[in-house]
């Protein structure tokens, strides 16, 4: 069998293919960051690869904007799910995005909130 090896990108690629991915998005820092859910320094930490953050932790945030994963990882294929290379998320979508992960939290905190006493007490 003949299989053909695929090679992760360093560090620093994977960060340019991260702003590419702001750029193509149409998005600021801020902005990006809070799709995310991360902090806009954080977010320059990993395009930056600098104190520790390394734009590959960031695959599953990535799967989640509709990225694909081995476009990010490896330079090759479409850099969006299913789309055209040169096709990313639109603005628009990111907006919607962005406001599903606000719901998210806001529900998950409200669950947290009507979550029984474990003390047992009423």
């Amino acid at each position: 069998m003949n299989k053909k090896s695929v090679v992760v990108l360093g560090e620093r690629e994977i960060g340019r293919n991260l702003q590419r991915v702001i750029d193509e998005m149409g998005m600021d820092l801020k902005a990006f960051a809070e799709l995310i859910g991360k902090k806009p320094n954080h977010v320059s930490n990993f395009i930056n690869n600098t104190n520790n953050c390394k734009a590959s932790n960031l695959l599953q945030e990535i799967v989640l904007i509709g990225i694909n994963p081995k476009w990010y990882l490896t330079g090759i294929g479409d850099v969006r799910m299913g789309e055209t290379p040169t096709q990313c998320i639109s603005k628009r979508d990111a907006e919607i995005a962005s406001l599903v992960r606000r719901l998210y939290r806001v529900l998950r905190e409200e669950e947290k909130d009507e979550a029984p006493d474990k003390t047992g007490a009423f």
